[in-house]
């Protein structure tokens, strides 16, 4: 299971050939518009109960863009004391900066992982709850590295 994950995770993140990116209109301003790649990178910091602990992720999936408003799927891995698989989303409003992030996980000890994050342009915070007899829950500030869009916006 985890090598299927590892080769989904790697094949969506190296094949940027089902790029479709144009430029389209809204009446005013030109804007690039299509179905493109998308990679993530979060760092941060939070406590899991009573722990403190160090977040990183890295997503990969495919990006959205059809008018301001960004959105995006793919696969996502973390470690935040424990590895972590799931499927993450984002909405990202480019005028406004805002973002919000759910995101469905499974542990390395197979628990159910669920977590939604949201914040501005590159600073954000998390929150995740994890069933392992019962729930726990972590929170972070984290840093978000969209090189999806900061590739798309610079292209």
């Amino acid at each position: 299971m985890r090598k299927l994950f590892v080769f989904l995770f790697v094949f969506l993140f190296s094949v940027p050939a089902f790029a479709d990116i144009g430029i389209c209109s809204d009446g005013a301003i030109p804007f690039r518009c299509g179905v493109t790649w998308d990679f993530n990178i979060d760092l941060g910091g939070g406590k899991v109960g009573d722990d403190a602990v160090f977040l990183a992720r890295a997503r990969s999936g495919i990006m959205f863009v059809y008018s301001e408003l960004f959105m995006s799927a793919g696969i996502s891995a973390f470690y935040n004391s424990k590895f972590n698989v799931g499927i993450q989303g984002d909405l990202v409003h480019m005028k406004t900066g805002l973002w919000i992030s759910p995101e469905v996980a499974l542990s390395t000890s197979v628990k159910p992982v669920v977590g939604v994050s949201g914040g501005w342009s590159l600073f954000g915070a998390e929150m995740q709850v994890e069933f392992d007899n019962g729930p726990h829950y972590s929170w972070y500030g984290k840093v978000r590295i969209p090189v999806g869009i900061i590739m798309l916006v610079f292209k």
